[in-house]
């Protein structure tokens, strides 16, 4: 199908779109085809109508038209964004095992688990301090050690075993 494109300002979409939903059209296509089928249909403005207008008209179906195709453009877009979307989501049955999993954990009170976090925290201060000579840029450290593993290829972290998973008492 010939595509043909338009452009109008904000406002000017703004009502079109509130036409539509007020409306029985079922899209900015749809609303755009009546219109033009409604006006071929009309004497077609050409009684009394300078040839000024005739070019507005002109002018204007092919903004409309431009309008159109960059919202069919948009609407592929967003479309081709869900299905992305659909793709990184944890599919049901993983999320089942994951539960499954968690119950059977080690519970460790949140003293301990803190201890191993603070751990972490010290090893990163101290990190930060010998490369930035300050303590609180540990974020920085977090993220060369991001870059590194996900940059180079002999760099990796210590595998987590799903022993070494906890829940934690509050």
């Amino acid at each position: 199908m010939p595509y043909v494109g338009s452009s109008v300002d904000e406002s000017t979409k703004e009502k079109w779109e509130q036409y539509i939903e007020d409306s029985h059209y079922g899209s900015m296509s749809e609303l755009v085809r009546g219109a033009i089928e409604n006006e071929r249909l009309s004497d077609g403005g050409s009684s009394g109508n300078s040839s000024g207008q005739s070019v507005e008209v002109d002018r204007l179906k092919e903004q409309q038209q431009d309008t159109i195709q960059k919202i069919e453009e948009l609407q592929e877009v967003v479309e081709e964004a869900q299905e992305e979307q659909e793709k990184t989501e944890y599919p049901e049955e993983v999320v089942e095992v994951a539960h499954d999993m968690a119950n059977g954990f080690e519970t460790i009170p949140a003293e301990e688990y803190q201890y191993l976090a603070d751990e972490r925290a010290k090893q990163i201060a101290k990190l930060s301090q010998e490369y930035f000579g300050d303590k609180d840029e540990m974020h920085k450290i977090e993220a060369a050690l991001n870059y590194l593993e996900e940059n180079i290829s002999w760099i990796r972290e210590e595998p987590t075993f799903p022993s070494e998973y906890y829940r934690v008492e509050d």
